[in-house]
């Protein structure tokens, strides 16, 4: 019974990962849909724990993971910043094509009031007086 018992400790309660916590329950508490997070944390809780591997290599795929993290987070910075300054030009072009509109509408106005005021001289038709 003891042998059979041995494989589901190795798999569900392997002994690098134990603590006053398990490790997966923690990750599945804090990082449950950050993944590089979560492998990074899983591989510094173990390093130097789990038989046969060095402890380096788990410490390097968690800079590796780590790594990966920030570049997609300065990815993500970098076009929030894109999306903020394209979003700002487009306002100000609006706003430039706005004020043309504006601009073209008063001169509009301007002309046809100056057209009302402005009436063509017409010949009055006099009648010539018979004498």
């Amino acid at each position: 019974m003891e042998q059979s018992q041995q494989p589901f400790e190795k798999v569900n309660h392997p002994k690098h990962y134990e603590g006053k916590i398990e490790c997966i329950d923690y990750l599945e508490d804090q990082f449950a849909d950050r993944p590089h997070e979560w492998s990074a944390v899983k591989h510094i809780t173990r390093a130097g724990r789990k038989p046969g591997e060095d402890e380096l290599d788990d410490l390097r795929k968690a800079q590796f993971y780590l790594t990966r993290k920030i570049q997609m987070v300065q990815k993500h910075r970098a076009q929030e910043a894109l999306d903020v300054q394209t979003k700002a030009k487009q306002e100000v072009a609006a706003k430039e094509k706005q004020e043309l509109a504006d601009q073209a509408d008063r001169d509009a106005r301007k002309k046809s009031r100056a057209k009302a005021k402005i009436k063509p001289k017409t010949k009055k038709k006099t009648k010539k007086r018979r004498r």
